[in-house]
């Protein structure tokens, strides 16, 4: 792989963002091919502190652990923002691992472990102590390790299963209506209608797990479900019946067959939106170069290729793609349920809190 400094990168990253859209850039050209090479001397490392996070969690049960390299749509989404001034070089989610907990105190030990694993040189957000104002709720460490002759930045999510839900639900919802509900501020349709609904789903949530909700919302069960069902309400009357809506794209869902090899699973995780078809291309540990290059295909050619490996018969593209790393193939669905419209446990709650009168 091309040796690049970090200089070189903040330069790229300067043209990159005079571009103010992610349509606007060449993906052929100098500067995103840096923004490429970038993120791919991040999965070498990345992937010995995923071995670190198992580790140093291995003892606390009921804990699954996945690791993934940011997608290139996201890194620029991020670099475009402009509510932040973002450069590439310093970025420090490029790579990173989600920890997925039953509770609020398997949550507490695991972060005691993973703080004990990497040192004192790591930064801590706590959004579970005080949420986001959208509703998420989640601890980030950022941790720095040594590879080779340079420093790395990595994020690890530290998360209890109701918050996995909330997160991947906003997900999961933006897939379904074909818009970004993720990025703050990126869409009136998640203002109005998406947005009061998870965040009434998040308050519930943290009662829950007898943790703060967001401020300014009342911490009374019966009231919350009450302003949920109106939140659910003024939705499908705008066009977002978010329960129906839900159920139905699940079910049109097909996941492709896969041959998979030996844990741990290092995965690209594919999905064709518009025909609702998704696959996961398996790769060995011991083939990152292969991996990053299929990556940064299926990126840059979203149209016109064809389902690889399969009885499919039609023409398609897929339109999201994400890297990923497991020890166990099972828990690539439980932590990345976007990536198969998996909408079981958000449908569950949202229906178990709106039937509560």
């Amino acid at each position: 792989m091309v040796d690049l400094s970090r200089s070189q990168m903040k330069k790229s990253s300067k043209v990159l963002k005079s571009c103010k859209r992610i349509e606007d850039i060449d993906t052929e050209s100098i500067e995103y091919q840096n923004a490429v090479i970038w993120r791919g001397k991040h999965l070498a490392p990345l992937f010995e502190v995923f071995r670190m996070v198992n580790e140093a969690v291995a003892s606390i049960e009921g804990i699954v652990v996945t690791m993934r390299l940011k997608r290139m749509k996201s890194i620029l989404s991020k670099l475009l923002r402009e509510d932040k001034e973002y450069d590439i070089s310093t970025m420090e989610d490029i790579g990173g691992c989600r920890v997925i907990c039953e509770d609020i105190e398997s949550m507490r030990r695991c972060f005691d472990c993973v703080k004990s694993a990497f040192g004192k040189e790591i930064k801590v957000r706590d959004y579970v102590t005080k949420p986001k104002g959208s509703g998420y709720r989640c601890v980030h460490i950022i941790v720095k390790h040594q590879w080779e002759d340079r420093n790395y930045h990595f994020e690890i999510q530290i998360r209890t299963r109701l918050q996995h839900i909330w997160a991947t639900g906003i997900e999961n919802i933006g897939v379904l209506y074909g818009e970004d509900f993720k990025s703050p501020g990126s869409n009136a349709n998640r203002e109005h209608y998406i947005d009061p609904i998870m965040m009434c789903l998040s308050s519930i949530f943290a009662l829950e797990e007898r943790s703060a909700v967001i401020d300014g919302y009342t911490t009374d069960y019966r009231e919350l479900c009450q302003r949920l069902n109106k939140s659910l309400e003024n939705a499908q009357a705008h066009g977002f019946d978010l329960i129906k809506d839900l159920q139905a794209g699940a079910e049109g869902f097909t996941l492709l067959p896969s041959n998979f090899g030996k844990d741990p699973y290092i995965l690209l995780l594919c999905v064709d939106s518009q025909n609702q078809v998704g696959k996961f291309i398996d790769f060995g540990q011991d083939s990152l170069e292969q991996a990053l290059d299929k990556y940064g295909q299926i990126e840059v050619a979203y149209t016109g290729t064809k389902y690889e490996g399969t009885n499919h018969s039609e023409q398609g593209s897929w339109d999201n793609a994400v890297l990923v790393a497991a020890s166990d193939f099972s828990d690539i669905s439980k932590i990345y349920p976007n990536y198969t419209i998996s909408t079981q446990e958000l449908l569950q709650k949202l229906n178990e809190y709106s039937s509560h009168k």
